[in-house]
Parts: structure tokens; C-alpha cells; sequence
């Protein structure tokens, strides 16, 4: 018997695969999320260094636009219960082959998350008046974030990879008197 979690697994694979299999003016392009753009910080009272991020992005084509579903995850710190409404911006943009950008559009997109962890699914239409052959084209997603919000993202990126990185040096070592004997 599928679990319940296997069943809905399968049916939205299946439903987002429907965009490859349509006729040449509604084939779906491939979207990715930009990694460096897809968190936005934010401090509360409790919480100085949260964050709201897009985890995941979904699609679902038509002839000139797109349905994009965001799955959004909101960090606060374990004693932190604030509830964080906030609109915010993000890009949708249209590449080619070589990464030049064909068309790009802003939006925003209006979460509301309480903490101290909530994850969210919103969605959101996407339309581009084009005639893009979609088949060689990319969609980019990404946050429009400040100068300041990206440099706290990669402050917080390195801080994490440290971490990371002292952890399995401490993990190795273990493993290292492990086998040692000591």
C-alpha cells in the first residue's frame, strides 16, 4: 500500500511533467531559484538574525505565462512565536542559451509565517507577453534583495559553511580515536 506522502509525491510529479508533453507554444521552460537570492533576512525582537527563505519553486505553464507555486520557510530562534507578515519583491527573469536576459519582471509575493519555524506554500501568476521559443529558454527566480541583504546573506553562508566544515573535522577525528583504539 503507498503512503499518503508517495501518492501526492507522485501526483505532483505527474501534473508538473503535463508542461513537457504540451504542443510547441505551451511547452513549460526549465525555471531555477538563484541561490544566492533566495532568502531574505530579518530580525524580531527575540530573534536578531532570522530569516525568510524560498526553499523550493514549482511551475505550471500556458501559452505566456506561468503559475509559480513557492514553498517559503520562515527561522526564528526556538522560543521566538512572532507571526512575520512582509511583502516581498522578487524577479522572474527570461534567459536564453548564453544567459542574456530576454525579459524580466518584478513582483512580490506576500507571506505570512509565525514562529518560531512555519513553512508556507504560496503561488503566484507570472505573465510575459513574448513570442519565446520556450523551448530554449530559462526562467530565473530570485529575491531583489538590497546590497545590505546580500551581504548579510554571504556573511551568513560563510558562517554556515564553518560550521559545517568544523563539524565534520570534529566528526572525523572521532571516528579517527575510534578506530585508533584511543
Amino acid at each position: 500500500m503507498i503512503n499518503k506522502f508517495k501518492f501526492f509525491s507522485f501526483l505532483a510529479v505527474f501534473a508538473l511533467s503535463a508542461c513537457s508533453s504540451t504542443p510547441e507554444y505551451n511547452y513549460c521552460p526549465r525555471y531555477a531559484l538563484i541561490s544566492e537570492l533566495d532568502r531574505i533576512p530579518i530580525a524580531t525582537a527575540q530573534t536578531p538574525h532570522g530569516e525568510i527563505r524560498i526553499m523550493q519553486i514549482a511551475g505550471r505553464c500556458d501559452d505566456n505565462s506561468i503559475d509559480l507555486g513557492f514553498k517559503t520557510s520562515l527561522a526564528l530562534m526556538p522560543n521566538d512565536s512572532s507571526v512575520i507578515e512582509k511583502e516581498i519583491p522578487y524577479f522572474v527573469a527570461v534567459v536564453d542559451e548564453q544567459n542574456n536576459v530576454l525579459d524580466r519582471k518584478d513582483f512580490t509575493l506576500k507571506v505570512k509565517l509565525s514562529g518560531p519555524q512555519d513553512v508556507q506554500i504560496y503561488k503566484q501568476n507570472c505573465k510575459f507577453i513574448s513570442n519565446f521559443n520556450w523551448r530554449t529558454m530559462r526562467i530565473l527566480v530570485g529575491l531583489a534583495l538590497t546590497p545590505e541583504q546580500r551581504q548579510q546573506n554571504t556573511l551568513a553562508k560563510v558562517q554556515h559553511e564553518q560550521a559545517m566544515n568544523t563539524d565534520m573535522h570534529t566528526q572525523q577525528m572521532a571516528k579517527v580515536k575510534k578506530l585508533s583504539g584511543q
